[in-house]
Protein backbone atom coordinates (compact mmCIF):
# COMPACT_ATOMS: atom_id res chain seq x y z
CA UNK A 1 0.00 0.00 0.00
CA UNK A 2 1.33 3.47 -0.88
CA UNK A 3 2.24 6.04 1.75
CA UNK A 4 -0.80 7.93 2.92
CA UNK A 5 0.59 11.42 3.40
CA UNK A 6 -0.76 14.11 1.10
CA UNK A 7 2.54 15.14 -0.46
CA UNK A 8 3.36 11.62 -1.65
CA UNK A 9 -0.14 11.20 -3.05
CA UNK A 10 0.09 14.47 -4.98
CA UNK A 11 3.46 13.46 -6.39
CA UNK A 12 1.86 10.23 -7.60
CA UNK A 13 -0.69 12.20 -9.65
CA UNK A 14 -0.22 13.03 -13.30
CA UNK A 15 0.44 16.61 -14.37
CA UNK A 16 -2.98 16.66 -15.99
CA UNK A 17 -4.57 15.73 -12.65
CA UNK A 18 -2.57 18.39 -10.83
CA UNK A 19 -3.57 21.03 -13.38
CA UNK A 20 -7.24 20.10 -12.98
CA UNK A 21 -6.94 20.42 -9.20
CA UNK A 22 -5.27 23.81 -9.60
CA UNK A 23 -8.10 24.95 -11.85
CA UNK A 24 -10.70 23.61 -9.42
CA UNK A 25 -9.19 25.71 -6.64
CA UNK A 26 -8.70 28.76 -8.91
CA UNK A 27 -4.92 28.71 -8.75
CA UNK A 28 -4.57 30.04 -12.28
CA UNK A 29 -2.78 28.54 -15.29
CA UNK A 30 -0.37 25.74 -14.50
CA UNK A 31 2.62 27.65 -15.89
CA UNK A 32 4.94 26.53 -13.10
CA UNK A 33 7.03 23.35 -13.11
CA UNK A 34 5.74 20.12 -11.61
CA UNK A 35 7.39 20.65 -8.22
CA UNK A 36 5.96 24.16 -7.99
CA UNK A 37 2.53 22.89 -8.99
CA UNK A 38 2.59 20.18 -6.32
CA UNK A 39 3.65 22.76 -3.71
CA UNK A 40 0.90 25.21 -4.68
CA UNK A 41 -1.78 22.50 -4.61
CA UNK A 42 -0.52 21.15 -1.26
CA UNK A 43 -0.61 24.58 0.38
CA UNK A 44 -4.11 25.24 -0.91
CA UNK A 45 -5.57 21.90 0.16
CA UNK A 46 -4.22 22.45 3.69
CA UNK A 47 -5.26 26.11 3.92
CA UNK A 48 -8.33 26.59 6.17
CA UNK A 49 -9.28 29.79 4.29
CA UNK A 50 -9.38 27.95 0.96
CA UNK A 51 -11.20 24.92 2.39
CA UNK A 52 -13.85 27.20 3.90
CA UNK A 53 -14.43 28.69 0.47
CA UNK A 54 -14.81 25.21 -0.99
CA UNK A 55 -17.35 24.17 1.65
CA UNK A 56 -19.33 27.37 1.17
CA UNK A 57 -19.88 26.50 -2.50
CA UNK A 58 -19.81 22.69 -2.32
CA UNK A 59 -22.65 20.43 -3.39
CA UNK A 60 -24.30 18.92 -0.27
CA UNK A 61 -23.38 15.39 -1.38
CA UNK A 62 -19.71 16.32 -1.65
CA UNK A 63 -19.72 17.98 1.76
CA UNK A 64 -21.45 14.96 3.30
CA UNK A 65 -19.03 12.49 1.75
CA UNK A 66 -16.03 14.58 2.84
CA UNK A 67 -17.38 14.66 6.39
CA UNK A 68 -17.92 10.90 6.34
CA UNK A 69 -14.36 10.19 5.16
CA UNK A 70 -12.95 12.42 7.88
CA UNK A 71 -14.64 10.21 10.45
CA UNK A 72 -13.03 7.12 8.90
CA UNK A 73 -9.55 8.42 9.83
CA UNK A 74 -7.63 7.31 6.73
CA UNK A 75 -9.53 4.05 6.26
CA UNK A 76 -9.28 2.92 2.63
CA UNK A 77 -12.76 2.10 1.26
CA UNK A 78 -14.41 1.13 -1.99
CA UNK A 79 -17.43 2.95 -3.43
CA UNK A 80 -19.82 0.05 -2.61
CA UNK A 81 -18.61 0.06 1.03
CA UNK A 82 -19.19 3.80 1.28
CA UNK A 83 -22.59 3.56 -0.37
CA UNK A 84 -23.67 0.87 2.06
CA UNK A 85 -22.50 2.88 5.07
CA UNK A 86 -24.21 6.09 3.91
CA UNK A 87 -27.31 4.39 2.56
CA UNK A 88 -26.72 5.94 -0.87
CA UNK A 89 -27.12 4.46 -4.31
CA UNK A 90 -23.85 3.29 -5.80
CA UNK A 91 -23.99 5.71 -8.75
CA UNK A 92 -24.56 8.67 -6.43
CA UNK A 93 -21.59 7.58 -4.33
CA UNK A 94 -19.34 7.19 -7.36
CA UNK A 95 -20.23 10.64 -8.70
CA UNK A 96 -19.48 12.28 -5.36
CA UNK A 97 -16.23 10.34 -4.91
CA UNK A 98 -15.07 11.22 -8.43
CA UNK A 99 -15.80 14.90 -7.77
CA UNK A 100 -13.79 14.86 -4.54
CA UNK A 101 -10.96 13.11 -6.35
CA UNK A 102 -10.93 15.74 -9.11
CA UNK A 103 -10.73 18.40 -6.39
CA UNK A 104 -7.78 16.63 -4.78
CA UNK A 105 -9.58 16.09 -1.47
CA UNK A 106 -9.37 12.30 -1.70
CA UNK A 107 -6.97 9.94 -3.41
CA UNK A 108 -7.25 6.54 -5.00
CA UNK A 109 -5.28 3.77 -3.39
CA UNK A 110 -3.01 3.03 -5.13
CA UNK A 111 -2.93 6.30 -7.08
CA UNK A 112 -2.30 5.88 -10.79
CA UNK A 113 -1.59 2.15 -10.69
CA UNK A 114 -3.76 -0.18 -12.80
CA UNK A 115 -6.04 -2.43 -10.77
CA UNK A 116 -6.34 -6.19 -11.22
CA UNK A 117 -9.35 -7.31 -13.22
CA UNK A 118 -12.47 -7.30 -11.08
CA UNK A 119 -10.98 -5.26 -8.21
CA UNK A 120 -12.84 -2.12 -7.15
CA UNK A 121 -10.92 1.17 -6.80
CA UNK A 122 -10.47 2.32 -3.22
CA UNK A 123 -10.40 5.89 -1.92
CA UNK A 124 -8.92 7.53 1.16
CA UNK A 125 -8.61 11.04 2.59
CA UNK A 126 -5.09 12.04 3.69
CA UNK A 127 -4.64 13.01 7.31
CA UNK A 128 -3.54 16.57 6.41
CA UNK A 129 -6.79 17.19 4.54
CA UNK A 130 -8.84 15.38 7.19
CA UNK A 131 -7.50 17.75 9.84
CA UNK A 132 -8.47 20.89 7.91
CA UNK A 133 -11.87 19.55 6.84
CA UNK A 134 -12.67 18.52 10.41
CA UNK A 135 -11.71 21.99 11.63
CA UNK A 136 -13.96 23.71 9.11
CA UNK A 137 -16.85 21.39 9.87
CA UNK A 138 -16.47 22.09 13.58
CA UNK A 139 -16.62 25.83 12.84
CA UNK A 140 -19.79 25.33 10.81
CA UNK A 141 -21.37 23.26 13.58
CA UNK A 142 -20.52 25.90 16.20
CA UNK A 143 -22.25 28.60 14.17
CA UNK A 144 -21.83 32.25 15.08
CA UNK A 145 -18.83 32.52 17.42
CA UNK A 146 -18.64 36.30 17.53
CA UNK A 147 -19.67 36.46 21.20
CA UNK A 148 -17.28 33.74 22.34
CA UNK A 149 -14.55 35.06 24.73
CA UNK A 150 -11.12 35.40 23.21
CA UNK A 151 -9.66 33.00 25.78
CA UNK A 152 -11.96 30.26 24.46
CA UNK A 153 -11.18 31.11 20.82
CA UNK A 154 -7.46 30.71 21.49
CA UNK A 155 -8.00 27.24 22.90
CA UNK A 156 -9.28 26.13 19.48
CA UNK A 157 -5.97 26.96 17.82
CA UNK A 158 -3.12 24.52 17.27
CA UNK A 159 0.15 25.03 19.17
CA UNK A 160 1.93 26.15 16.00
CA UNK A 161 -0.76 28.74 15.30
CA UNK A 162 -0.44 30.13 18.82
CA UNK A 163 3.33 30.41 18.41
CA UNK A 164 2.95 32.21 15.07
CA UNK A 165 0.41 34.61 16.58
CA UNK A 166 2.69 35.31 19.54
CA UNK A 167 5.52 36.27 17.21
CA UNK A 168 3.16 38.56 15.28
CA UNK A 169 2.47 40.37 18.55
CA UNK A 170 6.14 40.75 19.39
CA UNK A 171 6.43 37.97 21.96
CA UNK A 172 9.53 35.81 22.18
CA UNK A 173 8.66 32.16 21.71
CA UNK A 174 10.83 29.06 21.54
CA UNK A 175 9.04 26.65 19.21
CA UNK A 176 7.77 23.62 21.08
CA UNK A 177 9.31 24.75 24.38
CA UNK A 178 6.91 27.38 25.73
CA UNK A 179 4.06 25.70 27.65
CA UNK A 180 0.69 26.21 25.97
CA UNK A 181 -0.93 27.63 29.11
CA UNK A 182 1.82 30.22 29.47
CA UNK A 183 1.64 31.10 25.78
CA UNK A 184 -2.14 31.68 25.92
CA UNK A 185 -1.79 33.85 29.04
CA UNK A 186 0.92 36.00 27.45
CA UNK A 187 -1.07 36.36 24.23
CA UNK A 188 -4.23 37.39 26.08
CA UNK A 189 -2.32 40.07 27.96
CA UNK A 190 -0.76 41.41 24.78
CA UNK A 191 -3.79 41.41 22.47
CA UNK A 192 -5.99 43.13 25.05
CA UNK A 193 -3.53 45.99 25.49
CA UNK A 194 -4.98 49.09 23.80
CA UNK A 195 -1.60 50.41 22.69
CA UNK A 196 -0.49 47.03 21.28
CA UNK A 197 -3.75 46.74 19.32
CA UNK A 198 -3.28 50.24 17.95
CA UNK A 199 0.25 49.43 16.77
CA UNK A 200 -0.87 46.16 15.18
CA UNK A 201 -3.80 47.65 13.28
CA UNK A 202 -1.76 50.64 12.11
CA UNK A 203 0.68 48.21 10.51
CA UNK A 204 -1.92 46.42 8.40
CA UNK A 205 -1.61 46.41 4.63
CA UNK A 206 -4.12 48.33 2.53
CA UNK A 207 -6.66 45.55 1.83
CA UNK A 208 -6.32 44.07 5.32
CA UNK A 209 -6.92 47.48 6.88
CA UNK A 210 -10.02 48.03 4.75
CA UNK A 211 -11.45 44.63 5.74
CA UNK A 212 -10.70 45.27 9.42
CA UNK A 213 -12.33 48.70 9.32
CA UNK A 214 -15.36 47.34 7.45
CA UNK A 215 -15.93 44.80 10.22
CA UNK A 216 -15.24 47.34 12.97
CA UNK A 217 -17.67 49.86 11.48
CA UNK A 218 -20.35 47.13 11.39
CA UNK A 219 -20.03 46.64 15.13
CA UNK A 220 -17.37 43.95 15.02
CA UNK A 221 -19.27 41.39 12.93
CA UNK A 222 -19.98 41.42 9.18
CA UNK A 223 -20.72 39.18 6.23
CA UNK A 224 -17.47 38.04 4.64
CA UNK A 225 -18.61 39.06 1.15
CA UNK A 226 -19.45 42.58 2.32
CA UNK A 227 -16.08 43.04 4.00
CA UNK A 228 -13.94 41.71 1.14
CA UNK A 229 -15.99 43.63 -1.43
CA UNK A 230 -15.00 46.84 0.33
CA UNK A 231 -11.38 45.84 -0.29
CA UNK A 232 -12.17 44.93 -3.92
CA UNK A 233 -11.24 41.31 -3.29
CA UNK A 234 -14.59 39.75 -4.16
CA UNK A 235 -14.31 37.72 -7.34
CA UNK A 236 -13.39 34.34 -8.82
CA UNK A 237 -10.43 35.19 -11.03
CA UNK A 238 -7.22 33.48 -9.80
CA UNK A 239 -5.39 36.70 -8.96
CA UNK A 240 -8.23 38.02 -6.80
CA UNK A 241 -8.78 34.64 -5.13
CA UNK A 242 -5.09 34.29 -4.26
CA UNK A 243 -4.90 37.82 -2.88
CA UNK A 244 -8.12 37.40 -0.89
CA UNK A 245 -7.01 34.15 0.70
CA UNK A 246 -3.61 35.56 1.64
CA UNK A 247 -5.15 38.69 3.17
CA UNK A 248 -7.68 36.75 5.25
CA UNK A 249 -5.04 34.24 6.34
CA UNK A 250 -2.81 37.10 7.51
CA UNK A 251 -5.61 38.72 9.51
CA UNK A 252 -6.40 35.37 11.12
CA UNK A 253 -2.74 34.73 11.97
CA UNK A 254 -2.66 38.09 13.73
CA UNK A 255 -5.85 37.13 15.67
CA UNK A 256 -7.49 40.37 14.53
CA UNK A 257 -10.22 38.75 12.42
CA UNK A 258 -11.89 35.38 12.98
CA UNK A 259 -14.15 33.29 10.70
CA UNK A 260 -17.65 32.21 11.63
CA UNK A 261 -20.85 30.89 10.08
CA UNK A 262 -24.42 32.12 10.36
CA UNK A 263 -27.30 29.70 10.86
CA UNK A 264 -28.29 30.07 7.21
CA UNK A 265 -24.78 29.05 6.12
CA UNK A 266 -23.57 32.56 5.32
CA UNK A 267 -19.91 33.18 6.08
CA UNK A 268 -19.10 35.79 8.69
CA UNK A 269 -16.01 37.64 9.88
CA UNK A 270 -15.73 39.13 13.34
CA UNK A 271 -13.28 40.95 15.58
CA UNK A 272 -13.18 39.63 19.16
CA UNK A 273 -14.64 42.16 21.57
CA UNK A 274 -11.45 42.25 23.66
CA UNK A 275 -9.51 43.40 20.58
CA UNK A 276 -12.14 45.72 19.13
CA UNK A 277 -12.56 47.52 22.45
CA UNK A 278 -9.56 46.72 24.66
CA UNK A 279 -10.19 47.38 28.35
CA UNK A 280 -8.81 50.72 29.48
CA UNK A 281 -7.05 50.43 32.78
CA UNK A 282 -7.87 53.26 35.16
CA UNK A 283 -4.83 55.35 36.09
CA UNK A 284 -3.49 54.92 39.57
CA UNK A 285 -4.92 57.59 41.85
CA UNK A 286 -2.40 60.19 42.92
CA UNK A 287 -1.65 60.29 46.61
CA UNK A 288 -0.06 63.37 48.13
CA UNK A 289 2.56 62.18 50.59
CA UNK A 290 3.52 64.33 53.55
CA UNK A 291 7.02 65.72 53.59
CA UNK A 292 9.28 63.80 55.92
CA UNK A 293 12.60 65.08 57.22
CA UNK A 294 15.15 62.27 57.32
CA UNK A 295 18.65 62.21 58.70
CA UNK A 296 20.40 60.14 56.10
CA UNK A 297 23.46 58.30 57.34
CA UNK A 298 25.86 57.06 54.75
CA UNK A 299 26.15 53.31 54.62
CA UNK A 300 29.50 51.85 55.60
CA UNK A 301 31.82 51.27 52.70
CA UNK A 302 32.53 47.74 53.86
CA UNK A 303 29.73 45.27 54.73
CA UNK A 304 29.66 43.70 58.16
CA UNK A 305 30.93 40.35 56.92
CA UNK A 306 33.50 41.66 54.44
CA UNK A 307 36.52 40.31 56.33
CA UNK A 308 34.95 36.84 56.56
CA UNK A 309 34.28 36.91 52.81
CA UNK A 310 37.84 38.01 52.08
CA UNK A 311 39.23 35.28 54.35
CA UNK A 312 37.22 32.62 52.52
CA UNK A 313 38.43 34.04 49.20
CA UNK A 314 42.03 33.79 50.39
CA UNK A 315 41.57 30.20 51.57
CA UNK A 316 40.16 29.21 48.19
CA UNK A 317 43.16 30.81 46.50
CA UNK A 318 45.60 29.01 48.83
CA UNK A 319 43.90 25.73 48.02
CA UNK A 320 44.23 26.38 44.30
CA UNK A 321 47.88 27.58 44.40
CA UNK A 322 51.09 26.67 46.19
CA UNK A 323 51.67 29.00 49.13
CA UNK A 324 54.74 28.92 51.43
CA UNK A 325 55.97 31.21 54.17
CA UNK A 326 57.75 34.14 52.71
CA UNK A 327 56.25 33.52 49.27
CA UNK A 328 55.42 36.80 47.61
CA UNK A 329 52.53 36.60 45.10
CA UNK A 330 53.20 38.01 41.67
CA UNK A 331 51.72 41.37 40.77
CA UNK A 332 49.08 39.73 38.56
CA UNK A 333 48.24 37.30 41.38
CA UNK A 334 47.93 40.20 43.82
CA UNK A 335 45.66 42.10 41.47
CA UNK A 336 43.30 39.12 41.12
CA UNK A 337 43.08 38.85 44.89
CA UNK A 338 42.56 42.58 45.25
CA UNK A 339 39.69 42.55 42.77
CA UNK A 340 38.03 39.75 44.75
CA UNK A 341 38.41 41.52 48.11
CA UNK A 342 36.43 44.41 49.47
CA UNK A 343 39.38 46.86 50.05
CA UNK A 344 40.10 48.78 46.87
CA UNK A 345 43.26 50.61 47.96
CA UNK A 346 46.23 48.68 46.60
CA UNK A 347 48.56 50.43 49.03
CA UNK A 348 46.89 48.51 51.87
CA UNK A 349 47.26 45.19 50.04
CA UNK A 350 50.40 43.96 51.81
CA UNK A 351 49.13 44.74 55.26
CA UNK A 352 45.69 43.30 54.57
CA UNK A 353 47.18 40.08 53.19
CA UNK A 354 49.38 39.69 56.25
CA UNK A 355 46.39 40.31 58.49
CA UNK A 356 44.25 37.65 56.76
CA UNK A 357 47.10 35.13 56.85
CA UNK A 358 47.57 35.81 60.58
CA UNK A 359 43.87 35.20 61.22
CA UNK A 360 43.90 32.00 59.15
CA UNK A 361 46.92 30.62 61.02
CA UNK A 362 45.53 31.63 64.36
CA UNK A 363 42.30 29.81 63.68
CA UNK A 364 44.10 26.70 62.48
CA UNK A 365 42.78 27.05 58.96
CA UNK A 366 46.23 26.84 57.39
CA UNK A 367 49.49 25.31 58.50
CA UNK A 368 52.92 26.90 58.39
CA UNK A 369 55.28 24.99 56.16
CA UNK A 370 58.08 23.25 58.07
CA UNK A 371 61.67 24.41 57.74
Amino acid sequence: MAARNLLSRLNARSEADLSRIATEWRLGPASRDRAGLVTAVYRTLTDPVAVREWFADADPDLASLAAYLVDQREVVMTAPEIAESLGWELERTREAANALHRAGLIARDPEGDPLPVGEMPRVVMSREISSVVQRVQTEIALGDRSQVPLAVLLEWLEDGELEDAAREWGLTVVAGATPRKELVARLLKQVTDARAVEIMTEGLGNEAAIIYQAIASAGGRALLDDAVERARLLGDDPSTVTHRRATLARLEQQLLVWPSWAQDGARLLFIPGEILSPPVHAPVARVDLPEVSLNVVAAPTRPEHAVAWDLLTLLRDIQAHVWTDGHEPTRAHRRRLLEAWWPSDEERFAGYLAFLLHVAKGEGLIETAAG
